[in-house]
């Protein structure tokens, strides 16, 4: 399962290229491999509950040898949370474009693109060892950056100019990192880098800050953060809303196997600069949220003010990683949502009746109003900030700095909703829509905020199936 988690969308990418001049089967193909998709994750997510930890020795490499070579899956918590989030909003993104997207992009292999980003995420998702998490992120980063600028249109190229430059500094840092990890330690297999104890702590701090940069740079935290308000403005709406959904969402997962599954040794040596670059973050993206002219420039500001309460509880440990990873579901699906409706805004007076109504439940999550998941969130991670400041903690202030900054950022972050969603409100439905939208596009937004909704009214739920996290 965990290997059919992983290639079903390479081989629906693959049929689609084979069936290329019929481009109207791409669709039909694409949905139906999400779909399979989303089964088979559930499928594995049973196994998980069941049986815990689920690992993939691919090849068997050195296996009867007791070598620790070759690619290792694996599916734990995490892995199948982040992969049924890839699943829901690879399907309503498939949706939604159905009916947006131009029949020029269409036929230059929109959906085999977004089908190979799939992939990419899936497997930087399941992977169980460094480079082989390099590697994911290289297809994934080819394909977001044909989808970028897929199309040709000089706003793309601008954005797109900016995204690729900041990557490859990644790839880069990241790259570099690996070789200086293996160097000194002699695998990059994450499991077997957690046992190890190196003679040269000071080295691998600073090989844990190399790689804490690269991650925060496909993250957009502070102060790598600038490509994203410069990218997801620029491609069609169904694009931007996969990217902000899933690819900020790779980086953070990195962070996480780097804190607690590689080197869980430099958690307190890297816990307080990843503090200090979420308080940045949410403080510069609060900034950006009030400051930006259009939509989607505000709800990109808003995903760098998000992504700082992510990392501001992935650096408290324990309950806060578990707070922090169930954040990253809601804020995904809420944000997905909202950029599929600035799509719709972006038709200019003609707004369909439903992209209020949606709007409204995907705005009160991301703002954190009660009794949202989006508050849930957000309350867990500032109501554990006691349990980690004090005199007697090395962390000192920094968690009651955050706190402050968190709760500052949500108040923003909902004067930038209202500052947008006024118009949103008041639009829906009062002219007559002269060019209507297939119902799919509907259907796709209709996902997102059931899985929205679902996640507020079975929140239990979700943090029992999270309780084998490490402590």
């Amino acid at each position: 399962m965990i290997a059919a988690a992983l290639l079903t969308p390479m081989l629906v990418a693959l049929i689609m290229m084979l069936a290329w001049g019929r481009a109207g089967w791409h669709f039909w193909l694409g949905t139906l491999g999400s779909v399979t998709h989303l089964a088979i994750t559930f499928m594995l997510g049973q196994e998980v509950w069941n049986s815990g930890p689920i690992a993939l020795q691919v090849g068997e490499w050195g296996v009867s040898f007791g070598w620790h070579i070759g690619i290792v899956l694996i599916a734990d918590q995490i892995s199948v949370l982040m992969l049924g989030l890839t699943g829901v909003i690879g399907l309503a993104t498939q949706l939604y474009a159905a009916g947006t997207i131009d029949r020029p992009r269409w036929r230059f292999g929109y959906f085999p693109l977004v089908q190979f980003l799939l992939f990419g995420v899936s497997g930087a998702f399941l992977t169980g060892d460094l480079f082989n998490l390099f590697v994911w992120f290289e297809v994934l980063l080819i394909a977001s950056f044909v989808l970028v600028a897929l199309g040709g249109e000089r706003k793309q190229l601008a954005g797109g100019l900016k995204y690729v430059a900041l990557n490859l500094l990644s790839s880069a840092l990241f790259l570099s990192g690996c070789g200086l990890l293996y160097a000194t330690s002699g695998t990059l297999n994450m499991s077997d880098l957690s046992a190890i104890h190196t003679a040269n702590p000071g080295l691998q701090a600073l090989i844990g800050t190399i790689l804490l940069a690269a991650f925060g740079i496909k993250a957009a935290a502070f102060p790598f953060f600038m490509w994203m308000p410069a990218a997801y403005p620029a491609p069609p709406a169904s694009v931007a809303a996969l990217f902000a959904g899933l690819m900020t969402k790779v980086g953070v997962v990195a962070i996480v196997r780097l804190l607690y599954s590689a080197l869980p040794g430099l958690f307190d040596h890297l816990a307080p600069i990843l503090i200090c670059l979420a308080i940045l973050s949410m403080a510069v993206g609060s900034l950006g949220v009030i400051a930006a002219r259009g939509f989607r420039r505000m709800l990109a500001f808003s995903s760098v003010s998000q992504i700082g309460f992510i990392l501001l509880g992935v650096s408290m440990g324990g309950a806060g990683l578990v707070v922090a990873v169930y954040y990253i579901l809601q804020h995904s699906v809420a944000k997905t949502g909202l950029f599929l409706i600035a799509g719709e805004d972006e038709r200019g007076n003609q707004l369909p009746k439903w992209a209020s109504a949606f709007f409204f439940v995907f705005a009160l999550s991301l703002a954190g109003i009660p009794p949202t998941a989006g508050f849930l969130s957000k309350f867990g991670i500032l109501s554990l900030t006691e349990t980690v400041s004090g005199p007697e903690s090395a962390l000192l202030w920094l968690p009651w700095a955050g706190f402050g900054v968190g709760i500052v950022s949500s108040i923003f972050t909902t004067v930038g909703l209202y500052r947008f969603g006024i118009p949103i409100w008041q639009r829906s439905g009062v002219e007559e829509i002269t060019v209507k939208r297939p119902p799919v596009v509907a259907v796709g937004v209709a996902l997102l905020a059931t899985v929205s909704i679902c996640l507020s009214l079975f929140a239990g739920s979700v943090f029992s199936f999270m309780g084998g996290f490490p402590a």
